[in-house]
């Protein structure tokens, strides 16, 4: 191979290799830009079976409160500790709102309220299954002042650990109430 082959085969590399960082770079920004939009509450409520879940939110303390600290869908949905938990929680729960959706037939608020007590279900399993772990994004229990809390609350606080109960043993309805079972599910528990 003689210098002016060599030269060619160097320069063309060298655009491969620049054409493929900037395609990584912008990759990067477009996956940065597009978590950061899945993550707003407004784009989790656009689908609108979703209306009342977000009534609920806009009612409770975790929307309107003295600390004007407003928490989204995002911040207690979606891990933000581990990038690898975040991505693969999005995932899959982008695909299984997905699936119900459009494939599920559950596109309408009746459908929806038809599966609202086994979607709470649902995340009380995942946020027990993750200890509670993002409540504690904010709700740090070493910065707990214990002393202002309820008798009740100061116990159930000093026990929380890796094997103890966790938020959702307690705080189940935070912020969407606590969802009855349907009719039929108590019928049928009472026979």
């Amino acid at each position: 191979m003689n210098n002016s082959q060599r030269s060619r085969r160097n320069k063309g590399l060298l655009l491969v290799l620049a054409v493929g960082l900037l395609a990584g770079v912008l990759l990067s920004a477009g996956s940065a830009v597009m978590v950061h939009h899945t993550n707003q509450t407004q784009f989790c409520v656009s689908c609108h079976v979703y209306d009342d879940f977000y009534a609920d939110l806009q009612q409770s303390s975790h929307w309107n409160n003295a600390s004007g600290v407003r928490v989204g869908c995002g911040d207690c949905h979606i891990p933000n500790d581990s990038l690898p938990a975040m991505v693969w929680t999005k995932a899959r729960s982008g695909a299984a709102a997905f699936s119900a959706y459009f494939l599920g037939g559950m596109n309408t608020a009746a459908e929806f309220d038809a599966e609202r007590y086994a979607l709470q279900q649902q995340a009380h399993a995942w946020f027990k299954a993750n200890d509670s772990r993002t409540c504690r994004n904010c709700h740090v229990p070493a910065a707990m002042l214990t002393e202002q809390q309820s008798a009740a609350a100061k116990a159930s606080h000093s026990m929380l650990g890796e094997d103890g109960p966790t938020c959702v043993d307690c705080h189940s309805g935070v912020p969407h109430g606590q969802v009855p079972p349907p009719a039929d599910t108590v019928a049928s528990a009472t026979e």
